[in-house]
């Protein structure tokens, strides 16, 4: 096929603006948002509060090591729930929800090192 022989009428119809995802990808995928912002949370508290960083590292020898299976685990429990609840969103809301995420998290550290 030559590009004389490709037209716009043959392209297939735009369905972008429709198009649901569901199942897992939209339960992980929600579930990534939020645990990326329980990320940064968690971060802040242990900045915050100084009792929160031995707290942390009493459960695994080291308050990163907890922290970061605190993480993991958030966004397993809440993929499996969206998952088990069948949760349905747009694919462009959810593009949105995890670009607003990262936002949120990397304006969150930028706030909090510009404070101190």
């Amino acid at each position: 096929m030559t590009a004389q022989n490709i037209s716009v009428a043959s392209a297939p119809a735009v369905a972008h603006a429709t198009t649901k995802i569901d199942g897992a990808a939209a339960g992980f995928g929600i579930a990534a948002g939020l645990a990326i912002v329980f990320n940064s949370v968690l971060v802040a508290l242990t900045d915050t509060w100084p009792t929160v960083d031995p707290y942390l590292a009493n459960w695994t020898g080291h308050a990163w090591r907890t922290h970061g299976i605190a993480d993991v685990l958030v966004f397993l429990i809440l993929g499996v729930a969206f998952t088990r609840r069948r949760f349905t969103i747009g694919g462009y809301a959810l593009a949105l929800f995890l670009v607003l995420s990262v936002v949120v998290a990397i304006g969150g550290f930028g706030w909090w090192v510009a404070r101190a």
